[in-house]
């Protein structure tokens, strides 16, 4: 889980590919068999350069409207819970 930030990929103080990767490390999930991305492109391939395999349902999504409209149907057919994650990850 990442805490909202105001920030676009490239931008001073965003987060970068290799910040990713380290904190994928540190954490033991760089090595995870499933990874699903459920943000910007941008960010997608970011994450993608780190988990390859990623799953990107919004990447067909153009916009924040058809995004939202997008993870409320992915919720509604949900069919896997996740547990939250509370420790806090530094963007």
């Amino acid at each position: 889980m990442i805490a909202p930030y105001e920030q676009r990929m490239g931008q001073p103080g965003a987060v970068t590919v290799a910040t990713l990767r380290a904190q994928a490390r540190r954490l033991g999930l760089d090595t995870a068999a499933t990874v699903t991305v459920l943000g910007g492109r941008e960010y997608a391939d970011a994450a993608s350069a780190v988990w390859p395999h990623a799953r990107r349902p919004l990447d067909t999504t153009r916009g924040i409207g058809p995004q939202m409209r997008a993870l409320a149907e992915l919720a509604r057919t949900a069919t896997t819970t996740v547990a939250p994650h509370t420790e806090g990850i530094a963007a």
